[in-house]
């Protein structure tokens, strides 16, 4: 199983979890209401930036972006197309009420070889 990341909409950050819960603290920082996370099959993270109407792509290793898309209209969830590379994995996600926060962990599928 893969670390957890936490889009902490409120503080505007994306933090970043290990399996057994422990914080390995901020990825990225400086964001305006960051509202749904993706990662694409080179494990680059995009976040939906919904404050600001952008989509971030995360630099390798966080602390850092750049603006993938902007202009739109409070992002909120993102979806990356699958690819054959990346076919056994899925991303699951819920939204919990308490801290404004949403998190989202990485993990192989249970039937995948």
């Amino acid at each position: 199983m893969g670390n957890l990341y936490v889009d902490d909409y409120i503080a505007g950050k994306v933090e970043r979890f290990t399996p057994g819960g422990s914080d390995l603290g901020v990825y990225i920082s400086g964001l305006n209401t960051p509202w749904g996370l993706a990662f694409d099959s080179s494990d680059t993270l995009y976040v939906a930036n919904y404050g600001a109407g952008q989509v971030l792509k995360a630099a390798p290793g966080g602390g850092e972006f750049t603006v993938f898309a902007s202009g739109l209209s409070g992002p909120v969830f993102l979806a990356v197309e699958p690819v054959p590379e990346a076919s056994t994995w899925a991303a699951a996600g819920f939204v919990t009420a308490i801290g404004g926060l949403t998190a989202w962990r990485r993990m192989k599928r249970p039937n995948a070889a």
